[in-house]
C-alpha cells in the first residue's frame, strides 16, 4: 500500500523584518565576527548559536541569514525549523525533511540558509541522524543551529559546528537601550536592567508592561513574613491569588521575574545589615520598610537561592505562584 505522506511543518522565517546585524542591540564581538564572514565571503557551513533564552541569538541568526541571502523579506532559500507538538521536539520525520532540504540546490541565491531552532530539543537517535549532514553539508547550504541549553547538545553535534556564544548584555548596555527606547526614568531603567538579568527580551517586556500590582505585592509578602505578621502576610497572598485568577499562563511566564524581585528584597536586606551604601539598593524607595526588617532573622542568600530553585521546579507542574510564595517565605 502507498501511504499519503504529509510533510512536517516548517516555516519561512516567520515574522521576518529586514533585520540587519548592525541594527541589533549589543554583542559587538559577535557582530564583528559575522560581518567579517559576510565581507570576506569565507565562512563555515555549520554554526551553533548558543546563549540564554531571549538573549538575541535568534534575531542574529535571522539577520545573518538575511545578509547572506541579500534579502528584504521572505525568501525561498531560507528555511526555519521549529520543534513540534506537545513534546516540543524535532521529530525524525522533520529532521529527514531538513536533510533533504540541505541537499537541494538553492532556488534564487548562491546559497540557501536553514535555521534549526532549539536544536537541543531532539532525541539522541534523531540528533545522530543529523551528523553526516552537519559534517559534510553542500557548499551551497549554510546551517544555523540555535540553543538555549548548550550543555544538552550532543558533543558529536557540537564538534561539527562553528560556535557563536551569546552572553547576557551588561546593565549599562540595557540601561542605555531602555532610556533611548522607552519613556522611563533612569531609576526605572536600572531596576528593569537588574531584574532582566541581561536578557533583552525580558527587559523589553518589563519596560512595556511597567510595574504592576504583583510587583508591589511580592516585597510586601516578604516584609510581613520576615516580621512574622502572618495575618497581613496571608491577606497579601489572597490578593496575589485573586490576581492569578484566569491568568495562570501569563503568571507562569512571569514567575522568574517575580522570584528575582523577591531575591532582590533579601539582597537589599543583607546589604543594609552589613552597613552597605543605600545607593546600591534595588528597592531604594522602600528603604524604611527594609530597615524595619533588618533586625529580624534572615534567610541567607544561598538558602534563598536553593528555595527559589525548588519553587522553579514546582512551577513546571503548574503550581500556583501564591502557593509557591507561601512555601518559600514560611
Amino acid at each position: 500500500k502507498t501511504q499519503n505522506f504529509t510533510a512536517p511543518q516548517y516555516n519561512y522565517a516567520r515574522g521576518l523584518l529586514m533585520l540587519r546585524i548592525n541594527d541589533l542591540r549589543g554583542h559587538p564581538e559577535i557582530k564583528s565576527c559575522l560581518n567579517k564572514f559576510i565581507q570576506t565571503k569565507k565562512f563555515p557551513n555549520t554554526f551553533l548559536f548558543s546563549g540564554p533564552k531571549g538573549v538575541g541569538k535568534n534575531q542574529f541568526a535571522l539577520a545573518f541569514a538575511n545578509e547572506l541571502l541579500q534579502t528584504e523579506g521572505n525568501h525561498p532559500d531560507l528555511r526555519h525549523y521549529y520543534p513540534e507538538g506537545k513534546s516540543y521536539l524535532h521529530t525524525m520525520q522533520s529532521i529527514h525533511q531538513f536533510i533533504r532540504e540541505v541537499e537541494l540546490p538553492p532556488f534564487q541565491s548562491e546559497r540557501k540558509v536553514l535555521i534549526l531552532s532549539d536544536a537541543d530539543c531532539m532525541q539522541r537517535a534523531t540528533a545522530n541522524a543529523l551528523l553526516k549532514t552537519l559534517e559534510e553539508p553542500l557548499h551551497s547550504s549554510v546551517i544555523i543551529l540555535t540553543t538555549s541549553h548548550y550543555d544538552e547538545i550532543l558533543p558529536t553535534i557540537f564538534s561539527r559546528c562553528f560556535p557563536i556564544v551569546f552572553s547576557p548584555l551588561t546593565p549599562s548596555e540595557l540601561i542605555s537601550y531602555l532610556l533611548s527606547s522607552y519613556p522611563l526614568q533612569e531609576e526605572e531603567a536600572r531596576r528593569i536592567a537588574l531584574c532582566s538579568q541581561g536578557i533583552l527580551s525580558k527587559a523589553e517586556n518589563l519596560a512595556k508592561r511597567g510595574e504592576d500590582q504583583i510587583s508591589h505585592l511580592v516585597p510586601r509578602a516578604a516584609y510581613f513574613s520576615i516580621r512574622r505578621e502572618y495575618l497581613q502576610f496571608f491577606k497579601v497572598l489572597t490578593e496575589i491569588e485573586s490576581l492569578e485568577e484566569g491568568k495562570e499562563g501569563s503568571m507562569l511566564d512571569r514567575s522568574e521575574e517575580i522570584l528575582y524581585l523577591l531575591f532582590y528584597w533579601y539582597r537589599d536586606l543583607h546589604l543594609l545589615k552589613i552597613g552597605g551604601d543605600p545607593k546600591y539598593l534595588f528597592y531604594k524607595e522602600k528603604i524604611e520598610d527594609l530597615r524595619a526588617c533588618v533586625e529580624y532573622p534572615l534567610l541567607s542568600l544561598e538558602e534563598l537561592q536553593k528555595k527559589i530553585y525548588t519553587v522553579q521546579e514546582a512551577q513546571k507542574y503548574q503550581i500556583r505562584l501564591s502557593h509557591c510564595l507561601q512555601a518559600l517565605l514560611l
